[in-house]
């Protein structure tokens, strides 16, 4: 008579501590996933995931989240299980984490900024430095764009204690991908809040454009289109754009821009499609200009895309951080959701005059 094989032992049964998360609550998509694993890292506790991207069309871990997970892992001495495309559930458990060097090809054109995000609050955590080479896309829809990472959330994350220098050696638009985003973190392992109550005085309106090999008009355009839209709208700071025509595997432009105050810095960026005209450029700028006018004209502190991306180092500083925001997404209240699930933090968030008023209180 055949013997038949052992029952295969889930990793999880054996914990004795695991944090339980379905993953089809609220925006149900994969930044529950990156913050889950990225602060169950941080935290060194173990965390369960079910239902993965219920809230998508196409569920599961995808190319870019399985990196992220095995990243992430990397950084801590995780063990894993259900760490495979299409995978509906995963196992994380982590050990102690360490600044390290990784280059990971998400072999797709993935994006590499959302991947990054994962990296940051452990290489946070760890203290010391860490370096990055991350291939993929760094220009892709549904992500912000590597320049946004750079002006934007750089310099916030700079404000709070945390160093990450980044520096694109490659654009990688959809759908090749092979763009190639460097960061180096240099971390005390502890970071600081940031009042952001107040924006203080508008210094400089910058922009950043880039296209593909060959399409530097389109990038012209870009910038034309910015600049005339923001013609006598920028309250007499300095308005200037700088265009980079970019090596890549697939035709693609874009900006990113931002307008700097005394006390933040509000951005937001613009994705085109393929390789397109200077019309084509000049409607995106265009477009980018409305799209910063609109954030300025409400008074918020921080666009919506960042206070969402720098909600999990708020809740990891020591102090409180506070900003307005022109609402709270239903992305944002998800990601508020996880993080409460690993840090002893509080969300107090009010409505006021047309704004969102956001306080992250951490008690650690």
């Amino acid at each position: 008579m055949a013997r038949q094989a052992p029952e295969k032992r889930s990793l999880a049964k054996d914990l004795v501590d695991v944090i339980d998360i379905d993953g089809s609550k609220g925006e149900g998509g994969g930044q529950m996933v990156r913050t889950a694993v990225s602060l169950s890292a941080v935290t060194r506790r173990a965390v369960r995931i079910t239902n993965i991207r219920m809230g998508r069309k196409d569920p599961g871990l995808k190319a870019q989240h399985v990196e992220a997970v095995r990243a992430v892992g990397r950084m801590c001495g995780a063990d894993l299980e259900g760490d495979e495309k299409g995978s509906l559930e995963l196992v994380f458990v982590p050990d102690a984490t360490r600044g390290c060097r990784l280059s990971i090809d998400i072999g797709t054109a993935g994006s590499t900024t959302l991947l990054l995000q994962a990296l940051l609050p452990v290489a946070t955590s760890c203290g010391g430095e860490s370096y990055f080479r991350l291939t993929g896309g760094t220009d892709v829809k549904w992500s912000p764009q590597a320049d946004f990472m750079t002006l934007v959330i750089g310099r916030h994350l700079k404000r709070m204690g945390l160093d990450v220098q980044m520096a694109v050696t490659k654009r990688g638009y959809y759908p090749k991908g092979g763009g190639v985003l460097d960061a180096h973190v240099v971390s005390t392992g502890m970071l600081e809040g940031l009042d952001l109550s107040e924006r203080g005085t508008l210094e400089h309106v910058h922009g950043m454009a880039h296209s593909g090999p060959g399409t530097k008009d389109v990038a012209e355009g870009i910038k034309e289109g910015f600049l005339a839209a923001m013609t006598g709208k920028g309250g007499g700071a300095k308005v200037d754009v700088v265009i980079e025509a970019s090596d890549s595997y697939s035709p693609g432009h874009g900006i990113t821009a931002a307008a700097l105050f005394s006390n933040t810095m509000v951005g937001v960026d613009v994705l085109g499609e393929g390789g397109g005209s200077r019309e084509c450029g000049v409607s995106v700028g265009k477009d980018a200009a409305e799209r910063l006018l609109s954030e300025l004209s409400i008074g918020a502190t921080l666009d919506i895309h960042a206070s969402d991306m720098l909600l999990p180092f708020m809740a990891m500083a020591k102090g409180p951080s506070t900003f307005l925001v022109r609402e709270v997404t239903s992305h944002a209240r998800t990601n508020m959701d996880t993080i409460a699930r690993f840090l002893n933090v509080e969300f107090v968030v009010k409505e006021q005059q047309g704004l969102t008023s956001v306080s992250v209180i951490p008690s650690h």
